[in-house]
């Protein structure tokens, strides 16, 4: 190896991370690959290859709702190039390892990486032996994403066979998970929620003795009871579900409950509450290298600048966030959109078109590290600024 890295044909690299990798020429990659292949080996080679990562993703799923979660993002992320290779071949091959594969790495596309996730889930569904039971992980996986990118009848459709399944073969954490999803999506769709879907849920996952799904449920339902204009009485559950959440350990999952105990304390009216929350929250989610509650988080600084009459700040950030959304090929729910409207309506009413077109231009611009500090600055010096033309 000393040899190659002295000959420049391999090439030392410092990732983020911190860790030294090397990279091989494309050249001398071929030039292996072409002797592979004449000797007969490429497929056995490729084998090895894909049965490492399978085994590497099974062992990241079991690790992704835990405290390390975050060494797992950022291994896979690393990773991604020898992760979709490996897709890509399994897939060719019509490998049920395929399937296995995509199920592992569920966990890990809900956690902003929605179009890598869409594409692969979507070719898995579509390969998956429909006289054998699909993946209960598959299925949560699938309903998220396609939830995320606004196909909700297919989201509806793995919520509902998610749980025919997991009630079928005794997994509370499952059936517990679906019922969940079932009432989140239904109310974040404006449809009606039967109460007795959130109470089966809790029952079930109790039962499993999970903190990571129960959490989430108990945020979930607060969340849906404070958006429905009684924040006194959804704290209470939000709070409990940051306790449960702190427990587990996954920060990205405390980030998410932050936002929401911000979002009822800013409702009512604590502002200084609810940007303890955000801070929090936002700082979680930027050590997790994880964008996808980032745009909540603008939001949340938006409506402290709105309430502050800054007009102009509530601007950029509105941008940023809408920026931060498309960048990891996520939608804003419906009912969310609704909620955040009178936002931008006042905002927009507020300034002049020259001056609100400048502000949204340069939120655009932004790139997440520069909206994260953009917003932060006002925990530093209770304002700041707002950019008049792009950066």
């Amino acid at each position: 190896m000393g040899a190659l890295i002295r000959k420049s044909l391999l090439v030392p690299r410092d990732e983020p991370s911190g860790e030294r990798r090397y990279h091989m020429l494309e050249t001398l990659r071929e030039f292996a690959r072409h002797g592979l292949e004449s000797d007969g080996e490429a497929t056995r080679i490729q084998d090895r290859h894909a049965q490492y990562f399978l085994e590497l993703t099974e062992k990241a799923f079991a690790s992704l709702r835990s405290s390390e979660s975050d060494l797992w993002v950022r291994r896979l992320d690393l990773e991604r190039g020898n992760v979709i290779a490996t897709l890509d071949f399994l897939s060719s091959r019509r490998d049920a390892r395929f399937v296995r594969m995509v199920s592992a790495l569920s966990r890990y596309w809900i956690r902003g990486r929605v179009r890598d996730g869409y594409v692969w889930t979507e070719r898995a569904m579509r390969s998956a032996d429909p006289t054998t039971t699909t993946d209960l992980a598959l299925l949560e996986g699938w309903a998220w994403l396609t939830w995320q990118s606004a196909r909700s009848g297919p989201a509806f459709d793995a919520m509902d066979e998610m749980l025919k399944r997991a009630l079928a073969v005794g997994d509370d954490a499952m059936a517990g998970r679906a019922l969940n999803m079932i009432a989140t999506f239904r109310n974040s769709s404006g449809l009606e929620v039967d109460p007795d879907l959130w109470t089966r849920a809790e029952g079930h996952l109790r039962r499993a003795g999970e903190d990571w799904p129960l959490a989430l449920l108990l945020n979930d339902m607060g969340w849906v009871t404070s958006m429905q204009g009684n924040p006194a009485a959804g704290l209470p559950r939000i709070s409990e579900a940051l306790e449960v959440a702190r427990r587990a350990g996954d920060r990205w999952l405390i980030a998410l409950i932050l936002d929401s105990v911000a979002w009822a304390q800013i409702e009512l009216g604590e502002v200084e509450r609810a940007v303890e929350a955000w801070s929090e929250g936002i700082s979680l989610t930027v050590a997790a290298a994880d964008r996808f509650p980032l745009p909540n988080f603008l939001e949340g600084f938006a409506r402290v600048a709105r309430i502050e009459d800054d007009p102009a700040r509530a601007c950029t950030l509105l941008a940023a966030a809408a920026a931060v959304r498309g960048g990891i090929g996520a939608r804003p729910l419906e009912t969310w959109t609704d909620y955040m409207r009178r936002d931008f309506d006042l905002v927009r009413a507020e300034l002049a078109d020259a001056d609100f077109e400048a502000c949204w231009r340069s939120g655009l611009a932004m790139s997440a590290e520069e909206a994260v500090q953009f917003a932060l600055a006002r925990v530093k010096t209770g304002a700041a600024p707002a950019p008049v033309s792009p950066p």
